[in-house]
């Protein structure tokens, strides 16, 4: 027999050989919908999977299917769109060796696979790229299918090692951080892809400053009731806080999780939140996805010779090794936990183009699509 159709509609028997039993040709008919064989569940998988599954199957097995005219009709209709899955690449690819019908992509770029069997391209899924607010890029092309890619991840990862050029890039699939560097590919690397669905964010997403400044920009977007036309204290609103202690009995005050997500859903209000790496994970584990912005400084200045009436001017030697060390730990997150990182010059730059700086970011990262890692 030969099949058709995908993810979206189903899975239908498209042809039946004539030589076949006449036993079966009476129960089995052309534009029957498989629901499962031998005991395999065919309602939810890819053209590609199914293929697979039917081509290993042994000489006789057992179909469960359904009769399904009408979706057999709209899997013809459909046949070079069957399936339906977004995914984020976990590696960078040149198309140089497979011509311009292929995608060349960067790693975190995110696609929507159409089709997964593509007749005389072996190795090859068809898909739309995304763009950053989410939308699809027409028109299709094709990219390397699981089985290739997992096998071009790992070569990449290899030779990023065998040159010491290989740092730590955190699972995107995982969604998760162990703080520390290394030098391995990690599973999901040499898989390939990551499987994710696009969130619906209605909501003002918070806002995390981390590294030099952090605070005084926070303070300052708070101030200046104008930069440019936008209205900045009607957007922003200071993290609320609650006492605590540190474990040497210090007093400290960490960002109000609830609170966070209630400025954000409710009064529609991005929550600004400085140097707490501890909060991302915190707002991520609740679907509330802050904008990460790493404050760090640029090529133009060294040391902590800042002029006292620049951006950071008169830094204290303690609150700039801290605010180093947060930058430190700030790049080991994985590569989607940060936004952005925004790169000042002290000397010259005041606190206010700064904050204009982050201002922008945030009113570009609020467009942006955000995708989770399927479950």
């Amino acid at each position: 027999i030969a099949l058709v159709g995908g993810m979206n509609n189903g899975i239908f028997v498209s042809w039946i050989d004539e030589t076949m039993s006449l036993y079966v040709k009476k129960r089995l008919k052309v534009g029957d919908k498989i629901l499962k064989l031998n005991g395999i569940d065919f309602t939810s998988i890819t053209s590609e999977q199914a293929h697979i599954t039917l081509s290993s199957a042994p000489e006789s097995f057992q179909l469960e299917v359904d009769e399904g005219r009408e979706a057999y009709g709209t899997a013809l209709m459909k046949a070079d769109e069957p399936d339906s899955f977004y995914v984020q690449v976990l590696f960078s690819y040149n198309n140089a060796d497979s011509g311009d019908a292929f995608f060349s992509f960067q790693r975190g770029d995110i696609f929507k696979v159409v089709q997964t069997l593509v007749l005389k391209r072996d190795g090859a899924w068809k898909a739309k790229a995304i763009d950053k607010a989410g939308n699809e890029m027409c028109p299709p092309k094709f990219i390397p299918n699981a089985d290739k890619a997992q096998r071009l991840a790992a070569g990449t990862s290899k030779a990023n090692k065998k040159h010491g050029l290989l740092k730590r890039q955190s699972s995107l699939a995982e969604n998760e951080s162990d703080g520390t560097n290394g030098d391995v590919a990690t599973p999901s690397q040499r898989r390939g892809y990551a499987i994710v669905t696009k969130c619906q964010v209605e909501y003002a997403r918070p806002v995390v400053l981390l590294g030099f400044g952090a605070r005084q920009v926070i303070d300052r977007l708070l101030e200046v009731k104008e930069l440019h036309e936008a209205k900045l204290p009607e957007s922003f609103v200071k993290c609320p806080v609650t006492p605590g202690r540190n474990g040497l009995g210090v007093k400290r005050e960490t960002p109000w999780i609830s609170a966070i997500e209630m400025e954000a859903h409710n009064e529609n209000l991005h929550c600004l939140v400085d140097n707490d790496l501890s909060v991302i994970k915190k707002l991520n584990t609740l679907h509330v996805h802050p904008v990460v912005i790493v404050i760090r400084r640029g090529g133009g200045s060294s040391g902590r010779n800042f002029g006292k009436n620049t951006f950071l001017g008169g830094i204290p030697k303690q609150e700039y090794e801290n605010q180093l060390r947060v930058i430190k730990e700030a790049l080991k997150l994985p590569e989607k936990a940060i936004s952005d990182v925004l790169e000042v010059d002290p000397p010259t730059k005041s606190l206010e183009e700064v904050a204009l700086s982050v201002h922008g970011i945030v009113a570009q990262q609020q467009r942006y699509a955000v995708w989770e890692t399927a479950s």
